[in-house]
């Protein structure tokens, strides 16, 4: 091998070492990796309504927490809309309030339970990191106790509904987002949260509710 193939050898060998390095680098840099190196994820949100109930209950209204960001619920108005899933044909939904304390309101002439919910895409990468500042998380969000993985809040709900004496009432919501992408393996992250009321008869008034939200799991690594 002459000296010019050699210096080219020593030159390519360089280059590919240069952007081995660029690439691990950027592929450590969360989200903003995602731009620099072209890779859009899939980006989304759920969100689930579950009421179970001991007994039927009659002339029920509720108004459930929506996830919102900057006044926005795209969650909510996807319901009102009729893009959601397993929603009554008896139910009827609006949307309450406005800003960041939106609402869903659903009346019902009967039920002893449902099951519904609504799957949107993000319009960019869902902050799974801290979530309540940079995403769409239920809200309205009161005392926030922030930790490492888990924060804690506090939500409304509203109820009213007729019972029978003794009915055993309980009220979960939750909602997930989410990122997939794959580079050289499928890569994922996400947030999840929980709200969970029961209730033993009708309050016919706003309750506090007690929001769980676990965050930052799955891959923060882009490429590697």
């Amino acid at each position: 091998m002459d000296n010019s193939s050699k210096t080219l050898l020593v030159l390519l060998s360089g280059m590919v070492v240069v952007l081995a390095v660029v690439l691990l680098i950027l592929g450590n840099i969360y989200p903003d990796g995602f731009g620099v190196l072209g890779i859009n994820p899939d980006s989304s949100y759920n969100y689930e309504v579950a009421l179970t109930s001991s007994g039927m209950l009659y002339n029920v209204t509720m108004f459930f927490p929506l996830p919102s960001y900057s006044g926005s619920s795209p969650a909510g108005f996807g319901i009102i809309d009729g893009n959601g899933y397993g929603i009554p044909e008896s139910m009827v939904t609006d949307i309450f309030g406005e800003g960041d304390s939106v609402f869903l309101k659903v009346v019902i002439p009967e039920t002893d339970g449902f099951d519904f919910g609504i799957n949107v895409d993000a319009t960019g990468v869902v902050d799974t990191q801290n979530p309540v500042v940079g995403s769409h998380v239920i809200y309205p969000v009161m005392d926030l106790e922030k930790g490492e993985t888990i924060d804690l809040y506090d939500t409304y709900i509203y109820a009213s509904y007729d019972s029978s004496p003794g009915t055993t009432v309980t009220i979960g919501i939750s909602e997930t987002g989410r990122n997939t992408w794959k580079v050289f393996s499928e890569k994922t992250n996400y947030f999840e949260e929980h709200v969970s009321l029961s209730l033993t008869e009708s309050p016919d008034k706003w309750q506090t509710a007690e929001v769980s939200l676990n965050k930052m799991n799955g891959d923060y690594s882009i490429l590697f």
